[in-house]
């Protein structure tokens, strides 16, 4: 399965800047997967494409929807050894903002991804896994914004869970005047199939919430099978 390295969030979601760049720089080798995660408190605030080093960052989903966060995720896979800081650049209205970038290594590529938005909800989310033992990230945000320090994210079926200021969760920040933000990965989602990810509360959220998998890298570790003796090669 793919493995977390580590994350690397801007200094802060609750302030408004024209641009912004990780707190540290990100260290990558070749190989390593990057996820990028963006968030508003509204759609009238945009984001563009990160950038930085020289890598190609794929927008796999954004929920852009009136009356709700906007949330955006991106893929970037590292094809060399280097360090850099990831930039984005904000649009529209003048609001607080942020991003976060997770590093992950042992991923040979992305799965499936997903999207929605709700009122007065649970975040809730249900994608089909295409992998064993893929890593599912999951970020979503609330436009209300409901408190959510007593927060408990759903754990998908046969997979690993997030714990609340604890393993699994990337981030999370709340402002009552603006949003809520929650970022988290499960690192192992067991066999293929339905996964619903998000929180089981708080509840009330306007919530806006996309999810990606990362695809494990093939299994190499096991030996070829011995042949049996008696299906050695007549000469």
């Amino acid at each position: 399965m793919p493995t977390f390295v580590q994350n690397y969030p801007v200094a802060s979601f609750l302030t408004a800047a024209a641009s912004k760049q990780t707190a540290t720089a990100v260290d990558v080798v070749a190989g390593d997967m990057l996820v990028v995660v963006g968030m508003t408190p509204d759609s009238t605030v945009t984001l563009g494409a990160p950038s930085g080093g020289g890598l190609t960052y794929t927008l796999r989903q954004e929920v852009s929807v009136s009356s709700r966060t906007r949330v955006a995720l991106w893929t970037a896979p590292a094809t060399s050894s280097q360090s850099f800081s990831p930039t984005i650049v904000r649009g529209g209205n003048n609001f607080m903002w942020g991003f976060t970038v997770a590093k992950f290594s042992g991923c040979s590529g992305i799965g499936v991804s997903g999207q929605t938005n709700a009122a007065n909800v649970a975040p809730s989310l249900s994608v089909t896994t295409t992998g064993t033992n893929s890593t599912l990230v999951v970020a979503d945000a609330d436009w209300v914004p409901v408190d959510g320090s007593s927060r408990a994210w759903r754990t998908p079926a046969g997979s690993t869970g997030i714990t609340a200021g604890g393993a699994g969760e990337l981030n999370y920040f709340h402002d009552a005047s603006n949003y809520t933000g929650y970022i988290g990965y499960h690192a192992a989602t067991g066999a293929t199939g339905s996964k619903t990810v998000g929180q089981t509360s708080p509840t009330g959220q306007t919530t806006s919430i996309v999810a990606v998998e990362l695809l494990a890298a093939a299994d190499v570790s096991r030996p070829f099978p011995r042949r049996p003796m008696g299906a050695l090669l007549q000469m």
